[in-house]
Order: structure tokens, then sequence, then C-alpha cells
């Protein structure tokens, strides 16, 4: 059957009969074609049987005029019957609403409905694309299926919230975008999207209530928000996994949220994973959220890293907030590498956590590096990098410790850098924890540190290895150690204080080097005092506010001369206990009656 006339054939009340259905065997089925324009009356239903295909390649639209194109959202066409439904013709123009409520509408040539067209597929029903295709909204509870092709949703001339709680399929080099610039469309994945790729580039797709994103472990796949009108939000249980096979030097294969675009990631069981995700790449800032126990999880492939305001080739501008109970794990984390780059993470709130090896802030390296970069830990919240190294690189980078935990074995300022840095203790402990139970390190503080707004704050050295003083700071909450060394690096006294103006308590190895520790000085445990010059060796002098040895302490002096021994210069009160030991340095040796006044109090 062929309708080929120039005027329209009009779908009414009543039906269109195919073939006698029941004697026709599935093999000799054949494909009945309308090349004419087929009208169908807005809420009528076209059953077509599986034994009867049809294809529509003429203009198929609701019944109208060429004047009144646009029929109400509430008038749809429904699809019915276990057939097939193949749209082919030149829709582009014409606002169409289909429901399939049973069998299979296959879209072919590209243009089959209109961009704002809607489209429902109840459940057991299926969408087949055989080229790409743009649509306004998908209302899918049944199966669609992409193949190769795009499927882009560009949204309607009403404001929109649409589901997908069926499944949606394709191979590598599918896509699915969302790109309702102008329009308030709303995509909630509910069910199983399994594609190549998810771009985002005007409206909002959300992932909730055990929906989920899977995209194939390729170099080709990635996910792509881009755009100030572009959100995506992970809520509710819905989960999201990219590939893994991105890297710091490989970023194909990653996620990615630009110009202006924003992710959030909230609620328990919210997870985003994968190898690498990049926030703001370009100069509009672009932001990613991870709150009320949400996750994101860039922990998988063989190098993963989170990048956060990084451009190579020009300005770049991104923000991670982990906020209310949200958290945050990753190997590796850049912010605000090259110059015109500037990046902020920012983790506030009790529960609120980020874990990673080591992170960097201003660059990569020593020939790669020059940007600007904040790292905010705040009420309550945690950073912890696990046995590795904060690296900064810049004088514009600051790191804000507000009544939070910045955990860390090693602070490295690379060069000349001297950043900002300023904490408050959270309740019970210090806001900044250096060193390591298991590995030797070696941390210099060669920059200022003062108090952040929220009040005193302090630095705790743990485990093996040694932390340098090298320069003052202004910090009340003082500084803690309970192993390893603490070397102090002033000889020409540049500094009123190396420890701020707050208390010292040593229980560690050794305490020396010299230089003014300006609160009250308390060695206790086994720890051992010993002045000595800046390499640790040598005679030379320590100054402190208050000094307390307690029982079990050593006090090693050195003596090169009556004029030349080791002391501790003591401005308040010295409350003396322990083991005291001398030693001869240059050949000298003592005669009777020498005087050495080792600690002046």
């Amino acid at each position: 059957m062929k309708f080929d006339s120039t005027n329209p054939y009009v779908i009414s009340n009543g039906a269109i009969h195919f073939g006698d259905l029941s004697t026709v065997a599935a093999g000799a089925m054949v494909t009945h074609t309308f090349n004419s324009e087929v009208w169908v009356d807005a809420g009528s239903t076209w059953s077509i049987n599986e034994l009867a295909p049809v294809e529509v390649a003429g203009l198929f639209r609701p019944t109208g005029t060429p004047s009144e194109p646009f029929p109400s959202e509430t008038e749809p066409m429904t699809k019915g019957g276990a057939g097939t439904l193949i749209i082919s013709g030149d829709n582009g123009n014409v606002y169409t609403h289909v429901i399939v409520i049973s069998g299979e509408v296959i879209l072919r040539n590209g243009d089959a409905l209109p961009d704002v067209g809607q489209l429902e597929i109840k459940p057991g029903a299926t969408l087949t694309m055989e080229d790409d295709e743009t649509i306004g909204t998908l209302w899918n509870q049944g199966h669609v299926a992409l193949g190769s092709n795009t499927l882009r949703l560009a949204g309607t001339l009403f404001a929109e919230t649409r589901g997908i709680s069926g499944t949606v399929t394709g191979d590598a080099n599918s896509r699915l975008v969302m790109a309702a610039t102008g329009s308030s469309l709303t995509e909630n994945i509910l069910g199983s999207v399994q594609v190549g790729r998810v771009d985002i580039s005007g409206g909002t797709m959300g992932v909730s209530v055990n929906g989920t994103i899977t995209l194939p472990d390729v170099s080709t796949s990635d996910i792509r928000v881009n755009g100030a009108q572009s959100v995506f939000q992970v809520s509710n249980g819905g989960t999201v996994l990219m590939p893994t096979v991105a890297s710091l030097t490989q970023p194909n294969g990653r996620g990615i949220i630009t110009d202006g675009a924003t992710m959030t990631i909230s609620q328990s069981g919210s997870v985003v994973s994968g190898g690498r995700i990049d926030i703001g790449i370009d100069a509009a800032h672009a932001g990613v959220t991870v709150s009320d126990n949400g996750l994101l999880d860039i922990s998988l492939g063989q190098s993963p890293v989170i990048v956060v305001g990084v451009n190579e080739s020009g300005p770049g501008e991104g923000a991670l907030t982990v906020e209310s109970g949200g958290a945050v794990q990753t190997k590796r984390l850049f912010v605000g590498v090259l110059p015109d780059n500037a990046g902020s993470v920012s983790v506030s709130g009790a529960g609120s956590t980020l874990v990673a090896d080591d992170a960097s802030l201003g660059g990569v390296n020593q020939a790669q590096f020059g940007g600007v970069a904040t790292l905010s830990v705040s009420d309550g919240g945690a950073v912890t990098l696990a046995g590795g190294t904060l690296d900064i690189f810049t004088d514009a980078c600051s790191v804000i410790v507000d009544g939070g935990v910045l955990s860390t074995m090693i602070i490295d300022t690379v060069g000349s850098a001297s950043p900002t840095m300023a904490l408050s203790d959270p309740a019970g402990g210090s806001a900044l924890r250096l060193g390591d139970d298991e590995l030797a390190s070696i941390t210099t503080i060669d920059f200022p540190v003062s108090d952040a707004a929220g009040g005193p704050g302090s630095i705790q050295k743990i485990g093996l290895g040694s932390l340098l003083l090298a320069h003052g700071g202004t910090y009340s909450g003082g500084v803690t150690v309970t192993g390893g060394r603490l070397r102090l690096l002033d000889a020409a006294r540049q500094f009123p204080s190396l420890t701020g103006s707050g208390p010292v308590l040593f229980t560690g190895l050794r305490l020396e080097g010299t230089g003014v520790i300006a609160g009250t000085l308390s060695v206790a445990g086994s720890g051992v005092l010993a002045p000595s010059q800046e390499s640790g060796a040598g005679i030379d002098l320590i100054e402190c506010g208050a000094l307390n040895l307690g029982a079990g302490t050593t006090t090693e002096i050195q003596l090169g001369g009556v004029g030349s021994f080791d002391q501790v210069d003591v401005e308040g009160e010295a409350s003396l206990g322990g083991m005291l030991t001398l030693s001869y340095q240059g050949g000298f040796t003592a005669a009777p009656g020498d005087w050495f006044e080792i600690i002046d109090a």
C-alpha cells in the first residue's frame, strides 16, 4: 500500500487496517509507507500490529493548519499496538507530542521529530534511533536504543520536568545531549543510562532515586557540563560512573564542568566516580558542590586526579566545595596551576572531608606554575593528605584553616613562594597537623603563619622526621611536637618568634637549632633539648619566654670555651628537671674554676 497524493490523509476517529494479520507470516512481512502528509488528531491513538510496520516518510503532525502549528502541550498523539512505526520525514518545523504506549518507534533521517517536540515512551515500549535526532523533551519509562547516534534534548516552549525511569543504551560512539539553552527543562534520570558520552549545554539534568549513568571505560568517552545555564545534579542515591582511563598527562575520558556550569552531589548513596574531573577550564567560573553525605570519588584508574581552575591555554576559574557532610576522595589534587588560572577548594562543616595523597596549589612543577589557589578548611571540615605532600608554588596561594583540620605529611613551598597561612583550632585539637607515624619527612615553615578569624591556631607535629621553623608567625595557639625533631632556623634573629605567641610542648626526640620561642617551652617525656647552629651541630642559643624541663628529659650543652657554649636564655621563670649532659667542642677542656651560665632565667 502506498499513499502518494499531494493531499494529506487525516486519521481521526476509526481505524486503518493493513492486511489479514491472522494469516501473514513474519517472514512475509512488508512495510507500508506514507509518502504524503499524515495528520493525526491530537488525543487519538494509532494502533499498529506487529506484522504490519508502517513508515511515515512525509510530514507527520497533529491535525491543524499551517497558521497554527503549535497546539497545546496537553494534546498528544499516541502510538499503540505491538508493531513498528517508522518516522522518516522532515518534521523539524512541526510541534509534535507523541506517546508510545507499546511496540516500537524508529526515528530515521535525522529530522523525524521537531526540535521542540515531546516524546514519551511508556513501559514495555521502545524508541530506536537510526540517525542523530533533536527533540524537545524525553519521558522514558521503556527503552531507548541509540546505537551509535546522538539524542539531543533541546527543550520546549514550556517549563518542563521530565524523567527517564527506563533504560537508555548506546555504544561508545553514542551521545546523550541536553542543550535546552533558554528553556527551563529538567530531565531526571531515575533509571539506567549507558551511553558513550553525556553533554549538558543548557537546562538541568538530574540523576536520583537509584538512577545511574555509566560510561564506557575508553578515552573517547566523557561527561561535559558547559555553560551558565547548565546544571548537573546527582542526588538521593543517584550514581555516575565516568571512565577511569584519564590522568594528569592524558586528559581524554574525564568529567568536565566549565564555562559557568555547576554540578552538585548530595544525599547518602549519591556517588560520582571516575579517573579525572576538571572544574573550570575557562574564564567563566564553574563549580562542583558535594554535600549531605554525597561522594565525589575520583580514585579509580592508574593515576586519578581532580583539577580545579586550570586551563593550559588561557584563563581558567573553578571551585570545589565540600560542605554539610559531603566527601571527596582522590589521589592527586591540582588547584590554580598556571598564570591566569584561579582555583579554590573549600571543605566546611562537621563530617565534611577531602582525602587525597597529595595536593598542589599554584603549579605542577618548577616549569609549570604561576596560578592563584585557595584551600579553605572550616567549621569541623577535614582535609587529609594521607602520607603525601602539600606543594605550594606562588605567593598568591593561601591556606585558611578556621575551625577545621588540615593533615599532611609535608608542606613544601617551591622556590621562594611565601603563601598566606592562617589557622584557628577546632575543639580539642590543632588546625594544622604535620608528619607521619611510619615515614620520615621534613617540612620547613618558611612563610608567615597567623591566626584565622575564628581565634587561636596551632601546629602539631607527629611521627618521624623533622619540622623546621624558619619564619616568624603571629599565631597564638602554639606548637606541639609528639615525635621526631623540631629545629629552629633563625641565627640572624630576623623574627621575634618562630612559634608565634603560644606555648611549645615538646615530647619528641630532639629540639635543636637557634631562634626565639616567645611563649613557654615545655620539654617532657624523653625529649632532648639541644641548642645548636641552624645545621643541628655547633654551639648556639635558644631563647624562650619560660622553660619547663620534665623529669625524663635531657638537656645537651656543648662547651667550646669559657666564652663559647650553648645557652638557653629564659625571659621568665624556669623549672628544671631531668638530666644535663655536657660535651667539649673544638678541643676545649674546662679547667677548675671555669664558669658557664647555660640557662639564664
